[in-house]
């Protein structure tokens, strides 16, 4: 069951996953399984707070990378980071930095997670990513799920 609510330039969604909280939290947080399930080819941290956090990708052929900074790891509850793209057409400067806060909560059928992407650059970008996190949201529920 999907829930969104879109307030200024954050969207705002939430998904059950049939799996526990610490097994959603270590595919979130994992290099070598985020690539599993978002559309992503490398991500690299050191994943403590502080650290950086890059992601390289490509959408329709065309390479990006994510430069970002994570502020809150806090086991099977909420991670957060913040960070640049270098395909938003925005300047790397701090009032460009989007957010993204993931906060995970036990379910009687498993985790219910709530994200939240807040500053984006416009509201177009927003139009476009709230269906985006549908997808992404789905592949990440369906990864953990499929997962002993």
């Amino acid at each position: 069951m999907w829930a969104m609510l879109m307030t200024e330039l954050h969207i705002h969604k939430r998904v059950l996953i049939k799996s526990d909280p610490d097994r959603v939290y270590t595919a979130l947080t994992s290099s070598d399984e985020i690539v599993n399930y978002f559309p992503l080819k490398k991500v690299t941290s050191e994943w403590v707070v502080g650290a950086d956090l890059i992601m390289h990708g490509d959408v329709d052929g065309v390479p990006f990378t994510d430069h970002g900074k994570i502020e809150v790891l806090n086991p099977a509850e909420q991670f957060r980071y913040r960070y640049w793209s270098d395909n938003h057409g925005t300047e790397n400067k701090p009032e460009n930095w989007i957010t993204i806060d993931y906060r995970l909560s036990a379910h009687p059928d498993g985790t219910e997670l709530a994200l939240q992407q807040r500053n984006l650059p416009s509201a177009d970008m927003r139009g476009m990513m709230e269906p985006v996190w549908d997808v992404l949201l789905g592949a990440l529920r369906d990864y953990v799920e499929q997962m002993p």
